[in-house]
């Protein structure tokens, strides 16, 4: 046993140094890293799998759809492993999911590569899994659900923007998303505020039926307000009723009386205000 384990042991840590002078190879003479950049990159991988890893496919590859030296140069550093993936099976699936999304190799590039201010650049930094995880046959089906339901491209972005997940979850989530905006909010899919409400359902679909009827009722007979408004103030209905949304309505309205409320203070900014 003791010998099977330091074989073991041996050809695991020859795999390594193998992976970890590729991998210096590749920075160096291929992307053209200074050996303090190569040090600090080289790092960052801690372990790898054994396989036919072959970096230069996947340098190639990057530069196929767009990226130039620089740009992989810049991906490369946030997260080495990439030049060890399998790009028939890992990197192509990912690329094509965003290629459905309407986006070009150059976009496509500067999703990956630029820091910049770009709302789909900004999926990428809050969730680079989209790219990399084993979910292409969740996502490509969602994709299709949400143009079937009348999704630009641009309305998909602006979603996944604000949570990265959504391409990760089940098709039944989506179904009970689109649900609770017409049944619970009651907007119907071709109104234009549809998007707005779907756009915040995650946090409408962590309360119950029971809780999100009940702030319905009161936010929209008692207090008056529109469908439209709470689809896109949803954190009015997360607050509790009872201690925190009536007592602060009803401070409003006494200052109201007495004409001390400022312009700016209305229920929603009183409701998510924190008292410490």
């Amino acid at each position: 046993m003791a010998y099977s384990f330091s074989m073991y042991y041996s050809t695991a840590a020859a795999a390594t140094t193998s992976h970890s002078n590729l991998l210096v190879e590749i920075l160096m003479n291929s992307l053209g890293f200074s050996t303090e950049k190569v040090i600090s990159t080289s790092a960052k991988v801690t372990f790898l799998k054994p396989g036919n890893n072959k970096p230069l496919l996947v340098v190639n590859f990057f530069q196929q759809i767009g990226l130039d030296i620089s740009h992989i140069r810049t991906l490369v550093c946030t997260n080495p492993s990439l030049l060890f993936s399998d790009v028939e099976k890992i990197l192509k699936p990912k690329t094509k999911l965003l290629q459905e999304l309407g986006l070009s190799g150059s976009d496509i590039a500067k999703v990956i590569s630029k820091s910049s201010e770009d709302s789909v650049a900004k999926v990428i930094k809050r969730g680079l899994r989209i790219l990399w995880r084993n979910a292409p046959k969740v996502m490509s089906p969602n994709i299709a659900f949400l143009r079937n339901f009348g999704f630009s491209g641009k309305d998909i972005e602006k979603r996944i923007v604000r949570d990265p997940k959504l391409l990760h979850q089940k098709m039944g989530w989506l179904e009970n998303a689109v649900h609770r905006v017409e049944k619970n909010l009651h907007i119907p899919r071709d109104s234009n505020i549809f998007f707005y409400g779907f756009i915040k359902i995650p946090l409408c679909l962590t309360l119950s039926e029971a809780r999100l009827g009940k702030g319905l009722n009161i936010f929209m007979k008692d207090l008056r307000y529109g469908a439209g408004y709470l689809a896109s103030h949803l954190a009015l209905l997360a607050h509790n009723l009872e201690k925190r949304v009536m007592p602060r309505y009803e401070i409003l309205k006494l200052l109201g009386k007495k004409k001390l409320s400022r312009g700016s203070l209305n229920l929603y900014t009183a409701v998510i205000l924190h008292i410490a």
